[in-house]
């Protein structure tokens, strides 16, 4: 199915990462289907990626601070949004500012400017049209005020300023 061209064009179409999915996902099945001896005994999970201890950390803290310190998140984030009310704005657009939140504070090693163009990228692909502009403009402000508030510290080659 995935050699037949409509199938491939008719993913292209209903899913807007499938250019960059694609590989995956016919890495996974062509191991999927030619593993031998599936069963009960040797069970074989469908899903295996390994990531290193920086990555598994990462991840750990990105979604573990991003959720407990939702709140304090929607706290910061109101004062910044003009003549619009934080529960207007879309659940994506809030989810991917305060992921960058939690990078800003949280992750001494990433700088702001990538935080910032990685969940504009996001929003792109998962949120509205007029999302990236307006992401971006309410986590600049945040993010002009932390630093120069101190609450955000960047630890590492290039990043302390």
């Amino acid at each position: 199915m995935l050699k037949n061209e409509y199938f491939d064009e008719h993913l292209e179409n209903v899913i807007g990462t499938w250019a960059d999915d694609e590989f995956i996902v016919k890495g996974l099945m062509d191991d999927f289907f030619n593993a031998k001896h599936i069963g009960p005994d040797n069970e074989r999970q469908l899903f295996d990626f390994y990531i290193t201890a920086e990555e598994e950390d990462f991840s750990e803290t990105l979604l573990n601070k991003t959720i407990s310190e939702d709140s304090n998140y929607d706290e910061m984030i109101k004062p910044k949004l003009q003549n619009w009310e934080l529960d207007r704005v879309s659940l994506i657009d809030k989810i991917l500012m305060k992921m960058a939140l939690t990078e800003f504070i949280h992750i001494p090693t990433v700088p702001t400017k990538v935080s910032i163009n990685e969940y504009l990228d996001i929003s792109k692909l998962y949120s509205t049209p007029r999302s990236r502009e307006f992401i971006n403009g309410i986590l600049d402000k945040l993010m002009n005020e932390m630093k120069s508030s101190g609450k955000i510290i960047k630890t590492g080659r290039g990043l302390i300023e």
